[in-house]
This record gives C-alpha cells, structure tokens and sequence, in this order.
C-alpha cells in the first residue's frame, strides 16, 4: 500500500473520531436543554452536520483499511451500487450542508440583531422555519443533482469503489481530474455542488460582516426603553450579543482555515503545482468544522457549564466496593463528599 493511502485512511478515521468527540457533546447538551435549544436553535443543524461527516469520516477510514487489507481497492461498482452505499449518500449530503448552515447562522444573527424584539417573542417558530427552509434547501440540491447525474450518466456506468471518494475531494475544491469516467457524477455537476457550496460560504461571511457594522452601531447608540424595562430581554439580549461575537470570530476563523485552503487548492490546480497539496488543503479544510464547537465551548460559559457537569457525573463516580453477603455496592462521588461534610458539620455542633 502507497503511503498516500495510508495518510488518506488514517486521516479520514482520526480526523473523523475527533470530530464526533468534540461535536456529539455539545450537540447532546444543546438538544437535551430547553433553554439552549431557544438560544442556540439554528446552530444544531451545523453541530448535527459536523458530528455526522465525523461519523462518516471514521467510518470512511474503516472501510479504506479493509479494502485495502483484502485487496479491493482497485475493483469496480456500479453507480447505482454507489448510491446504496449510505457513506456514499451521506458524503454528498453533508458538504452541500457545511456552507449551507453557515449561512443560515449568520441569517438568525442578523435577524436578532436587527430584530431583537420581534426575536424575542418569535424566536422559537424563526428557529424552526430556518432549519426547515435549510433542509429543504439542501434536500433540493442533492436530490436534484442526482437525477441531473442519472440523465447524463446510466446508473450501470462503473465507476471505482472508493465512488464516495469524489465528494470529498470535490467539498474542498479538489474536482479536477483527468479521469472523470471514474467519478459517479459529471464534470458539470461537481463544479455546481463545490460552487453553490462555496456561495454559500462566501455569502454567510458576507452577512457576518453586514451584523458587524450594524453590531459596532448599536453600540454607540442608547437601546429601546423596552430593554431597559424588562428584564427577561434585558438578559436575552446580553446573552444574544455574546453569541453574536462567538460568531463573529467564527466567521473569522472560517476564512482562514476553509475559504483560504479552498482558493489555494483551486490555484494549485490550475497552475498543475504538486498533487500533495490537494492533500494537505483538504485535511485543514476539515478543522473548519471544529471551529464552532471549540469557540462555543471556550466562550459559551452556558453549554461549559452543562458540560462540565455532565463531565464531572461520569469521571467523578467512583466506585466503592462492598464484601457483605458478597455484593457490590455504587456509591458516588458526590454522596461521599456530602457524608464527609455531614460528619463536619455534627461534629462542629457538638464542639
């Protein structure tokens, strides 16, 4: 096995086992939640789409050691057996997805920053009208680029058995190949899945930018009496504007380590540079989707909060063993630092 295959599986499985650590926790708290599900509603979509290309990212490293262990990477499928595949579908779902929910986070802030007040008492039916349109919108592009596909392509044209292989290297602007015959999708369609997926990037930057001025504005003026009255949305609103710097700073972060290893893997091709940067620009890519879960755990102190209590419930448990009549007794950590403060306290009244 070439070296290159050995980089590619083992990135694809450790990139993908940290992507479901770091993203799954925090998509967990958000969702069991109430009141972070009001207020990091829209985000759950991106969360929920970085936890499932890391699962579709391990299992891709997986599935590339076996076959390369039997000997099979070089045996051919059919389009259709392509699509049966669900790594294969998944693939094409997520990355349409990556710049699709950026974009719709920087909607929802522009919306509360704009809007704070109708925000406020709408947030809940904004929230779930955002991640419907966003679903429909990504279902319209993938499905529609695979009937698209199978007018210029029979689904019994053979391609080869790494097929999925193309959505990765097309989500990262990495399409260009001589042998297109291999990939499950035209030359066309791949040039249309990795440019609406970079319009939407582009234009989630864009919006970002237009909250920040209109951020740095609101700043400098006084605020409606309406949020200095009651405080429910005085809180809303302190909350809100923290989250809306979190945002700020990933947007930030997102054209450093997405758009700009993106247009240099697009250069690299076009001026024929060394194959192994495509390699390199597609693997930084990937950190972009630990760039909102790291900023939300570091400023968020909400969702720290909730996580460092769920930590604390499974690595502070211990384990207390009982010998009578031959059974194990559990108790936790937390019974027996109140045991031990219990006996202070008595202890002290009879002082």
């Amino acid at each position: 096995m070439d070296y290159h295959y050995y980089f590619n599986a083992y990135g694809f499985l450790v990139l993908g086992t940290f992507l479901v650590i770091f993203n799954v926790p925090v998509l967990a708290v958000v969702l069991y939640s109430r009141k972070l599900r009001n207020q990091y509603g829209v985000i759950i979509i991106t969360l929920f789409n970085s936890s499932l290309i890391g699962v579709v990212c391990t299992g891709n490293g997986i599935w590339s050691f076996v076959l390369y262990a039997t000997g099979r990477q070089d045996d051919l499928l059919t389009i259709a057996e392509c699509f049966y595949n669900p790594l294969t579908f998944l693939f094409l779902w997520t990355f349409p997805m990556a710049g699709l929910g950026l974009l719709l986070n920087s909607i929802d802030r522009f919306l509360v920053i704009t809007f704070p007040i109708s925000y406020f008492h709408y947030n809940t039916k904004l929230v779930g009208a955002l991640n419907i349109i966003a679903i429909i919108t990504n279902a319209m592009i993938v499905l529609g680029s695979c009937y698209i596909s199978s007018l210029h392509r029979p689904s019994t044209t053979l391609v080869n058995v790494f097929c999925k292989y193309v959505f990765a290297r097309a989500a990262f602007l990495i399409f260009f190949s001589s042998s297109s015959q291999n990939e499950i999708f035209t030359r066309g369609t791949n040039i249309f899945l990795t440019g609406i997926k970079a319009v939407f990037a582009l234009l989630a930057i864009l919006l970002m930018f237009v909250v920040l001025v209109i951020f740095l504005k609101c700043n400098r003026t006084k605020p409606p009496a309406t949020f200095l009255a009651d405080e429910s949305i005085k809180r809303f609103k302190a909350k809100q504007m923290k989250y809306t710097k979190t945002m700020l700073i990933s947007c930030a972060a997102t054209l450093v380590i997405f758009i700009a290893p993106s247009m240099m893997a697009v250069v690299a091709i076009w001026l024929q540079m060394s194959p192994h940067m495509y390699v390199w620009t597609r693997f930084v890519c990937f950190l972009n989707f630990f760039n909102i879960t790291i900023l939300l755990i570091y400023r968020q102190s909400d969702i720290r909060w909730k996580l460092f209590k769920i930590v604390n419930f499974i690595f502070c448990k211990k384990l207390s063993l009982a010998t009578s009549d031959g059974t194990l007794s559990f108790t936790s950590h937390h019974h027996a630092v109140n045991g031990l403060h219990s006996k202070a306290m008595n202890s002290r009244r009879e002082m």
